[in-house]
């Protein structure tokens, strides 16, 4: 594998107690992987569509934070993200670009759960906001749940052609409506 993702973890200082959180992802369909807190992971990875997810866990809730980036990467590229956890257990985690620099170290795998697959490996829109993201080129087809590309919940049902209101917290579903998809 000629390409790579370089992840660096963070959180707000005055969020101390986080370091004691253990950040997890998983990219590429390999992984998890653990990481460290304010330390480089190099992810060697193929060139192509590359899905980066990362979470965090605290106390009782197992996958707090997760974010989900759609990248595009071409042989020989390296990508840096960083990934902020959120101020609070139940907000998401942002996700940006970040400067590369050094690796720390390179990927080894951890033995630990990944956040629930929402069905068949089809990539959906991510978060919007994540500015290293573009749309995936081919929308999932036929209606599944999907990650929430509004990033408000768990997940969002896809029709087979839209983004619909029907959202889920993986047990719970309700109506949300989707602005501008």
């Amino acid at each position: 594998m000629d390409a790579a993702v370089d992840i660096r973890p963070t959180y707000n200082p005055l969020g101390f107690a986080a370091a004691a959180a253990p950040i997890r992802a998983h990219v590429a369909g390999q992984g998890p992987f653990r990481l460290e807190w304010n330390q480089v992971l190099r992810v060697p990875v193929p060139p192509g569509e590359v899905m980066v997810v990362i979470w965090s866990a605290w106390l009782t809730k197992k996958f707090m934070g997760t974010s989900h980036a759609l990248l595009q990467i071409e042989g020989g590229q390296q990508v840096g993200l960083e990934w902020k956890m959120p101020q609070t257990v139940f907000g998401k985690g942002k996700l940006t670009a970040a400067p590369l620099g050094p690796a720390v170290r390179l990927a080894g795998l951890d033995a630990t759960d990944v956040p629930p697959d929402p069905g068949p490996r089809q990539l959906s829109a991510p978060h919007p906001v994540e500015p290293l993201v573009e749309m995936a080129a081919t929308a999932p087809t036929g209606g599944a749940w999907h990650p929430d590309p509004t990033g408000r919940h768990p997940y969002r049902w896809w029709d087979g052609s839209r983004w619909t209101e029907s959202a889920s917290d993986g047990t719970n579903t309700f109506s949300d409506p989707v602005p501008g998809l």
